[in-house]
C-alpha cells in the first residue's frame, strides 16, 4: 500500500489510525445527538415520555494473548559532557544537530492491551399509551447532561474475577465519584464457563499430550507396527485372568456395546473397509476384555463365559496371536 500512495508504511499506519479515530468520534457524536433528542422528549412543561431508567453497561478485559503495540520513545541529544542542554544554550551548528537527533521514534512491542465495550440504554414510558420504549447506543458523549432527566441511573460493569478489577470498581463506587448513580459490578459468565471447562479438562491434559506425541511418532516409517507391539505388551502386562463370571454381566455388556458403537462403528455410515476392521477389533476386545470397563480392573478376562482357558499361559499366547 505504501508503494501505491508513495509513502512509508509508518505513515500509512498513522493515517489508518487517524481514520479509525475519526469514525469512532463521529459515531459517538451521532449517537449522542440521537439520544439527546430522545432526552428532550422527557423535558418541558408537558412531555410525551417519562424517563424511567438510564443504563450504562461497561465490559473490559485484557487481550488473552500479547499483541503488537506501538509505543513512542523520544531520542534526546546528549552533549559530550553527558549533560542535557536546552536549545537556547546551543550554538547554531549544535542546534541543527539537536533538531536532527531530537525526534519521536516509534517502536513496536508485544503486550496485552485493555479491551473495553461500552453501551448506554434509555428506558422511556409513553404517558398516554403506557407503552415502554428501549433505546440503546454504543458510544455516547455528554453522559451527565443526557442522563440528568432520569431519576434512576445505573452503571453496570462486567469483568472477570481478577482482584484488581474488584478494587477498581470499589474505588469508582465512592460517593464523590459520579454521584447519583447506582453501581453494579458482576462477574463475566464467559470467564466462569471457561474456568469450569478448564477444570474439567485438566484431568485429560496428559491424555491429550499422549495423543499428540503418538500422532507425531506415527509419521515415521514402521511406527504403526512398533506402536501395536507396545500396545500388545502393555495389554499383556496389565491383563488379569479371572475364572469367575463377571459381576453385573448384563449391565457391563450393555456399556461395552455403547462404547464400541461410539468408537468402533459398524453402521452403514462407515466405509466397508472400516466396518471390516472395526468388526475384528470388536471381536478381540469382546473376547478378552469381557469385564466391566468402568470397574476397578477394566483389563480383565473372565474365562468362565467361554470356557476357553485351558491355562493362563494358553490365554496370553492366544491374546498375543490376535493382536499380532
Amino acid at each position: 500500500m505504501g508503494d501505491i500512495f508513495g509513502c512509508t508504511r509508518t505513515h500509512i499506519c498513522r493515517l489508518l489510525l487517524s481514520t479509525a479515530c475519526c469514525v469512532l468520534q463521529g459515531a459517538a457524536w451521532l449517537w449522542g445527538f440521537a439520544l439527546s433528542l430522545l432526552s428532550r422528549l422527557c423535558q418541558g412543561e408537558d412531555p410525551e415520555w417519562d424517563p424511567v431508567l438510564f443504563l450504562v453497561k461497561t465490559m473490559y478485559d485484557e487481550t488473552p494473548s500479547r499483541v503488537r503495540a506501538v509505543s513512542t520513545a523520544v531520542q534526546t541529544w546528549m552533549a559530550p559532557n553527558a549533560k542535557k542542554y536546552p536549545s537556547e544554550y546551543l550554538s547554531e551548528v549544535d542546534l541543527r544537530e539537536y533538531e536532527k537527533l531530537v525526534s519521536t521514534a516509534e517502536t513496536g512491542t508485544h503486550a496485552k492491551v485493555l479491551q473495553t465495550r461500552y453501551m448506554v440504554g434509555m428506558l422511556l414510558r409513553h404517558r398516554e399509551t403506557g407503552a415502554f420504549g428501549w433505546f440503546r447506543g454504543d458510544v455516547l458523549p455528554e453522559l451527565n447532561r443526557i442522563s440528568s432527566p432520569f431519576r434512576l441511573r445505573v452503571r453496570h460493569t462486567v469483568t472477570d474475577r481478577y482482584t484488581a478489577n474488584r478494587k477498581a470498581e470499589k474505588g469508582l463506587g465512592e460517593a464523590d465519584f459520579t454521584p447519583g448513580w447506582v453501581r453494579n459490578h458482576g462477574p463475566c459468565d464467559i470467564h466462569k464457563a471457561a474456568s469450569a471447562v478448564k477444570c474439567v479438562l485438566k484431568a485429560l491434559e496428559w491424555d491429550v499430550s499422549g495423543v499428540l506425541a503418538t500422532g507425531l511418532a506415527l509419521s515415521e516409517i514402521g511406527a504403526a507396527r512398533k506402536l501395536r507391539q507396545c500396545l500388545a505388551q502393555c495389554f499383556e502386562e496389565s491383563l488379569n485372568i479371572d475364572p469367575l463370571p463377571c459381576p453385573n454381566a448384563d449391565e457391563a455388556a450393555w456399556h461395552r456395546q455403547c462404547v464400541y458403537d461410539t468408537f468402533l462403528s459398524i453402521d452403514k455410515a462407515a466405509t466397508p473397509q472400516a466396518r471390516k476392521q472395526n468388526r475384528l477389533r470388536r471381536f478381540v476386545l469382546e473376547t478378552f476384555l469381557n469385564s466391566d470397563l468402568v470397574g476397578p480392573a477394566p483389563l480383565t478376562h473372565h474365562c468362565s463365559a467361554y470356557g476357553c482357558c485351558a491355562s493362563e499361559q494358553h490365554t496370553r499366547q492366544y491374546f498375543n496371536e490376535q493382536l499380532g
